[in-house]
């Protein structure tokens, strides 16, 4: 009977495993990336690996990474989350390993690289596939001997590599920018744009006609014909990107939402050198305007960099016509100004290492479970998913006053600063409630800071975001925990 009993159990047991493994629900890509760290540090390598070239640049490698990252994929759906991150962790040492043989095959094939992207520029590969493949074959060749620390063997390919791809390049130009624009269009119609980018098509498609009306009518007009067909050529590969957008879109089934907040995060990537926040929360044109605006501030930096280089040179030029007396004193005037500018140099350096040492200090306060700390220019975010704030609630709990005290802290390293206080929330509740919750969290923080920081009133600002601005995913606990935060923007 005992045994009966035993066995009775082991089958239930072994049921109950099966029945839970079965149900379990399989993650997909995105939820990996956002569970994943290493995962997602590896992909986005290998993404800015593949727009710099490498997969041609070091293509033994670069299979090996991606098939690391395949693996790393494939062990987080089976929730087997060590081999996972071991997968991912060597597709990372491999991706380092690949990126330094990229640079040295960069290096070492710049003229080949060189002819070859003029060759694709003309049409090449659109006018002669196999013939452009063939040539692409014998580079990956080249770039194979390169990964094995083959240099000279590499070397010795260049040569016909450059003839090769040189006959390719001249082969298009003879071929006429017509002819190209009319097989960028059909291209691009095998690929879908009738369907996804119709417009920027129809426009290609009438340029092309206008640069075939031209011949028609004068067949000495090659460079007026030229003119139109370029047009064409120009705005059929525009409705390729917009078509290769939207499909990639539809994949992974971008709602709207997803598509502008795609959109803004281009803008973001573009005004990075910048070192600003784009206010998003303004209308879109407010934000396109800000980045004309620094765009603008910059061509006027460039010129009057430009005048005063000007300016540099005509002293020069004084300087080697003036008797020795004269050149004697604009010399020593020169000198001045040089001794001027490196003290400015310095100056600078010496604040530059100030600030990140001011960075550094803030960073210091915080522990991972607290907060991050990021640098954006000049201004630091502390980014605090420490604060227990309870699900719909923005009562400040007492044992959150000694991570305030730390934020504190860090707002008075910078006492010229301006202090943006901003809430956020999980997805959970309704927009309005969440928005009303976000903005009383960050009030409650601002007022903590008022009143026991004695940070002056009129360097605060707070504003609250609900659920707008998710750091982690909503689906889990420990996200939605994470989104409930409040972010302190120390703006310089």
């Amino acid at each position: 009977m005992n045994q009966c009993f035993t066995l009775s159990f082991l089958f239930a047991l072994v049921s109950v495993t099966i029945i839970g493994c079965a149900s379990a629900p399989t993650l997909t890509n995105n939820q990996i990336l956002g569970k994943y760290d290493e995962i997602a540090s590896l992909d986005r390598g290998l993404k800015e690996a593949t727009i710099q070239g490498v997969a041609i640049l070091a293509p033994e490698g670069y299979e090996a990474t991606t098939e690391n990252l395949n693996e790393a994929f494939k062990a987080a759906r089976k929730g087997k989350q060590d081999e996972a991150k071991k997968a991912a962790v060597q597709g990372s040492n491999n991706l380092a390993v690949v990126n330094k043989n990229a640079a040295v095959s960069r290096d070492l094939l710049r003229e080949v690289l060189e002819v070859r992207n003029r060759a694709i520029a003309n049409g090449a590969r659109n006018l002669y596939p196999g013939e452009t493949s063939d040539v692409d074959k014998k580079l990956l060749k080249a770039s194979n001997l390169i990964e094995w620390g083959k240099f000279e063997d590499a070397k010795k390919r260049r040569g016909n590599l450059i003839e090769e791809y040189s006959q390719l390049e001249l082969a298009a130009l003879k071929h006429g920018t017509v002819e190209a624009a009319k097989a960028v269009i059909a291209r691009v119609k095998h690929e879908g744009a009738a369907k996804y980018a119709p417009k920027t098509l129809k426009l290609a498609e009438e340029d092309l006609s206008l640069a075939l009306s031209v011949l028609d009518a004068d067949r000495t007009q090659t460079e007026k014909a030229d003119v139109y067909a370029k047009r064409a050529k120009w705005k059929a590969e525009r409705s390729g990107v917009i078509t290769q957008l939207a499909k990639d879109f539809n994949n992974q089934n971008y709602s709207q939402e997803d598509v502008i907040l795609w959109q803004q995060k281009q803008l973001e990537i573009v005004n990075t050198p910048f070192g600003t926040l784009l206010p998003f929360d303004q209308p879109n044109l407010k934000v396109v305007h800000g980045i004309q605006q620094s765009i603008t501030n910059i061509k006027q930096q460039m010129k009057q960099t430009q005048e005063k280089l000007k300016l540099a040179q005509d002293k020069l030029d004084s300087v080697m016509v003036a008797s020795e007396h004269e050149m004697t004193k604009v010399r020593k005037q020169y000198e001045e100004e040089r001794s001027l500018t490196e003290q400015q140099r310095e100056e600078q350096t010496q604040r530059m290492r100030d600030e990140r040492q001011r960075f550094e200090n803030v960073q210091t306060l915080f522990t991972g479970s607290e907060a991050k700390v990021f640098q954006i220019g000049q201004n630091v975010l502390i980014s605090a998913h420490g604060f227990g704030f309870p699900s719909g609630q923005s009562e400040i709990q007492t044992d959150n006053f000694p991570l305030l005290n730390k934020v504190i802290r860090a707002i008075n390293i910078f006492p010229q600063s301006r202090v943006e206080v901003s809430g956020h929330t999980d997805s959970r509740g309704n927009d309005e409630l969440n928005f009303t919750i976000s903005n009383l969290r960050a009030l409650k923080v601002g007022k903590f800071l008022r009143e026991v920081g004695d940070i002056s009133a009129d360097r605060i600002t707070t504003i609250g975001y609900g659920e707008a601005r998710p750091v982690a995913s909503n689906e889990t606990k420990d996200g939605r925990a994470a989104n409930r935060r409040v972010e302190i923007l120390i703006i310089n």
